[in-house]
C-alpha cells in the first residue's frame, strides 16, 4: 500500500510540473501573439494544387510549354469574365489575362502612341511609384488630383485638373472601396479621355449576398484591371484579368504580349513555396513568435515582410507573360470566386473569407470613428468596401504602430508602396520630398498619406 501511494504521488508530481510546464509554454505563447497585418487568401487544397500545376503539368518545372494549352487556358480564364451587360450578345467579354496590373497598362500606353509630354491624371493622386516609372517610360506626365477629404477619395468634378495635355485618366479603387465613379468615368470619355480603372484592390467574386454580380470595374472604362497578387483577394500568387473596351486596342495589345518571354515556372513554385510559409505563420501565435525571433537577431521584420511578398523586385520585371501554372491556378481560383463574394461560399452556408473580413472592418470602422478616429475612404463615395486594407490616420505614425504593437497588432505605416502622385517624379514618388516640394493640388494627398496607419483586419480577428 505504501509503495503505490508513493508511486501515485510521484506520477501526480510529474504531471503537476509537465502541467506547469505547458502553462509556461502558453503563457509565454499568449505574450508574443501578434494579430497578422494580412492573411493571405487561399485554401491549402489551392497551394497543394498550385505545387503540382509547378512541377509535374505541362510548363512546370518538369515538363515544358505546350502552346495549345496557353491558348485554351486563356480562353477559359476570358470566358470566366462576364462581357459588359451592353454587350452581353458579343462573341468576346473583351478580357485578357496578363502578369499584373501594371502589365495591363504598360500595353495600353504603348499601343495608344500618346504624344510626349502627355499628362497621366490619377484620381485620386495615390498609387504606386511603379505605376509612375511606367507612364513617365512612355515619355508621359503623372499627375494627381487631390481626394476630396480622408472619407472621400475622389474628385467632384474634372474641370479643374484637366489641362489640354492631359490624356488618360486613372481612377484608382484603393483600400477594398467600390467607388461610386461611373459619372467620373463618362465625364473622362465625354473629355476625350483615355479611362483606366485601377481595381487591384477591389475584386468582388460573382456569387450570392450584396453584389453579387461582383465587381471588376465599370463597363464604361476604356481599361480596366484586377490584380491576383500574393496578397490579393481571391490570390492567384500572381496575374491579372483586364477588360479592353476597343477590340482593335486589345488585339494590338495582346500581339504586343505575345512578344514577351514567360515568366520561369520557377519563379512560379517559389511564389507557392513563400505562400505556404505565410499560411502556417498566419496563426497569430506563430506571427508573433516569427516577429518576435526576426526582431530579436537584428533583422527589420517590417521590411522583411514586404519583400518577400513583393512580385516584382526588378524594374522591368513585369514586361513577361505570366506562366502556364500560375494561369492553371488563376483559372482554378476564378472557379471558386465564391470565396470572394459578399455573400456565402457554396452550399456550406458559411459567410465567405471576404464576408468575414468585411464584418471585421466595418465593426472595427463604427468604434473607431465613434471614438473620434480618421478613416480613410468610408464616405458617401463608397458602394461598398471589403477592407482589403484598413487605413486610419494619425499624427504621429511610428508611435501608434510601436503602441498597436505592444497590445499585440501587427499595424504598419510602411508595408505597402502606395506613395500621394506629387510630381512628375518617380524621386518623388519615394518619399523624398515634404508636402512644401509638391504642387498645389497634390499637398492633401501627400499630407494623408504621410498620416496613415494600416490596422490588421482579417478573417480570423474575434
Amino acid at each position: 500500500a505504501l509503495m503505490a501511494t508513493t508511486v501515485a504521488l510521484a506520477v501526480a508530481a510529474l504531471i503537476s510540473a509537465r502541467l506547469a510546464a505547458a502553462g509556461l509554454v502558453l503563457a509565454s505563447l499568449a505574450s508574443v501573439r501578434l494579430w497578422p497585418r494580412k492573411t493571405i487568401d487561399i485554401s491549402w487544397r489551392d497551394l497543394a494544387s498550385a505545387l503540382y500545376y509547378s512541377f509535374f503539368l505541362p510548363g512546370g518545372l518538369l515538363r515544358a510549354e505546350s502552346r495549345k494549352e496557353r491558348a485554351s487556358l486563356e480562353a477559359s480564364i476570358e470566358a470566366m469574365w462576364p462581357p459588359p451587360s451592353s454587350t452581353a450578345s458579343a462573341p468576346s467579354s473583351g478580357a485578357f489575362p496578363c502578369l499584373s496590373v501594371r502589365t495591363g497598362v504598360d500595353l495600353a500606353l504603348a499601343c495608344q502612341e500618346f504624344p510626349k509630354g502627355s499628362e497621366v491624371l490619377f484620381v485620386p493622386g495615390i498609387t504606386i511609384p511603379a505605376m509612375v516609372e511606367i507612364v513617365e517610360s512612355h515619355g508621359l506626365r503623372a499627375v494627381g488630383a487631390d481626394p476630396l477629404s480622408a472619407e472621400e477619395m475622389l474628385s467632384p468634378d474634372l474641370e479643374q485638373h484637366v489641362t489640354e495635355k492631359t490624356r488618360v485618366l486613372v481612377v484608382t479603387h484603393l483600400f477594398g472601396s467600390v467607388l461610386d465613379a461611373a459619372a467620373l468615368i463618362s465625364e473622362g470619355r465625354r473629355r476625350g479621355l483615355f479611362v483606366i480603372e485601377d481595381c487591384a484592390q477591389a475584386f468582388l467574386g460573382t456569387g450570392s449576398g450584396e453584389w453579387p454580380e461582383g465587381f471588376r470595374g465599370h463597363e464604361e472604362a476604356d481599361l480596366s484591371l484586377v490584380s491576383f497578387g500574393v496578397m490579393k483577394t481571391l490570390t492567384a500568387l500572381g496575374g491579372s484579368v483586364g477588360r479592353v473596351r476597343d477590340p482593335k486596342l486589345r488585339e494590338a495589345m495582346l500581339a504586343k504580349q505575345k512578344a514577351y518571354r514567360v515568366r520561369s515556372s520557377r519563379q512560379f513554385a517559389t511564389m507557392v513555396l513563400k505562400a505556404i510559409i505565410i499560411k502556417i505563420l498566419g496563426n497569430s501565435f506563430l506571427w508573433g513568435l516569427a516577429a518576435a525571433c526576426i526582431t530579436a537577431i537584428g533583422i527589420d521584420f517590417d521590411a522583411l515582410i514586404v519583400r518577400s511578398v513583393r512580385g516584382f523586385p526588378d524594374r522591368d520585371s513585369f514586361r513577361l507573360r505570366p506562366s502556364l501554372p500560375l494561369l492553371r491556378l488563376l483559372l482554378r481560383r476564378l472557379k471558386g470566386q465564391r470565396a470572394a463574394t459578399l455573400g456565402t461560399r457554396g452550399g456550406s452556408g458559411r459567410k465567405s473569407t471576404v464576408a468575414r473580413r468585411r464584418s471585421v472592418g466595418d465593426e472595427l470602422v463604427q468604434r473607431l470613428t465613434a471614438e473620434g478616429v480618421e478613416v480613410m475612404a468610408h464616405g458617401e463615395q463608397n458602394l461598398t468596401n471589403s477592407w482589403w486594407l484598413l487605413p486610419v490616420l494619425d499624427d504621429d505614425p511610428p508611435s501608434l504602430v510601436r503602441g498597436l504593437w505592444a497590445r499585440g497588432f501587427d499595424a504598419t505605416c510602411s508595408s505597402t508602396q502606395l506613395r500621394a502622385v506629387c510630381t512628375g517624379s518617380t524621386t518623388a514618388m519615394a518619399g523624398a520630398v515634404t508636402s512644401e516640394g509638391c504642387p498645389a493640388k497634390a499637398v492633401a494627398a501627400h499630407g494623408l498619406m504621410r498620416r496613415v496607419v494600416y490596422l490588421p483586419v482579417t478573417p480570423e480577428l474575434p
